[in-house]
């Protein structure tokens, strides 16, 4: 991934009704593409916070030359999209060599009102913060 990738992460949730595929997150996981590539899937192993319900897979697609012009169509049979956010990447913690085997995906924003130096502060910390950094 370079600087100018944008990431489209998507929550997935099984569909129910007439339109239920029951094997639907085992097709998900199974036609993942392989390692590494510009379409990477993930399914929920477990929860942090009480209350909040996280969708059952997940998905993260990498685009160099902008942003999927509709983030609403359905993407895999028996899934439906609950949630989407396309994200810029502004730094690389190392190189990808082997399929990570969970994440843990955390938002941060600065405060509105922060300068240009304390902006840079911000983000080296955290992408730099516990020795992360390559």
């Amino acid at each position: 991934m370079i600087a100018s990738d944008v990431v489209s992460w998507s929550g997935w949730d099984l569909r129910s009704g007439a339109r239920a595929v029951p094997e639907a997150l085992a097709t998900f996981e199974r036609t993942a593409p392989p390692f590494p590539n510009t379409d990477t899937r993930y399914q929920l192993m477990a929860v942090a916070a009480r209350g909040f319900r996280p969708p059952q897979a997940l998905s993260a697609s990498t685009e160099s030359d902008g942003i999927r012009e509709n983030l609403n169509i359905d993407e895999f049979p028996g899934l439906r999209r609950v949630w989407s956010v396309v994200y810029r990447q502004i730094a690389q913690t190392a190189p990808a060599t082997q399929r990570p085997y969970a994440i843990y995906l955390l938002g941060v924003n600065p405060p509105k009102d922060v300068s240009e130096q304390e902006l840079v502060t911000f983000n080296n910390f955290y992408t730099d913060v516990g020795g992360f950094k390559g």
